[in-house]
């Protein structure tokens, strides 16, 4: 899926039409702006330009072979499409343990952030009391020496 999305740099792009294309994703989008003809430049018989420029720039190597002696735009635009919504892998399952072992370490993770947080203000209210009851402190010493 990454390959599909992810753009290749800007002097890999593939030139269709005006337009430059540097996903396969942008090609499937520019793709079916194309007027037949258009089209026909870049996939008929004799040739199919883009399959070059998936296996070559793009490193997808299934994508080219599925695309091999396809010659028909609406056959071309499903591959693709197709290999945009394959399934995702099952998530691995997790036995009892793993995840107890996982909750545990996300609460102690928890416990210690709200323990910094914490820590954080008694500090702060600290300094601050300190602060004022030095300066009470002064005031006091600067009137009964004054």
């Amino acid at each position: 899926m990454d390959k599909l999305t992810k753009k290749v740099p800007e002097d890999k792009a593939f030139r269709l039409g005006e337009h430059k294309v540097r996903s396969v994703e942008e090609l499937l989008s520019e793709m079916k702006k194309l007027s037949d003809e258009q089209f026909s430049h870049y996939v008929n018989k004799d040739h199919n330009y883009f399959i070059p420029w998936i296996r070559g720039v793009v490193n997808d190597e299934q994508l080219a072979k599925e695309l091999e002696n396809v010659h028909d735009r609406v056959r071309i635009q499903s591959i693709i499409e197709k290999r945009f919504s394959k399934p995702k892998e099952p998530e691995k399952d997790i036995d009892v343990s793993e995840a107890v072992e996982l909750l545990t370490k996300h609460e102690k993770n928890k416990r210690a952030q709200k323990s910094e947080k914490h820590y954080v203000w008694k500090i702060a209210r600290e300094f601050w009391y300190g602060l004022i009851m030095g300066l009470i402190l002064g005031i006091i010493i600067a009137k009964l020496a004054g």
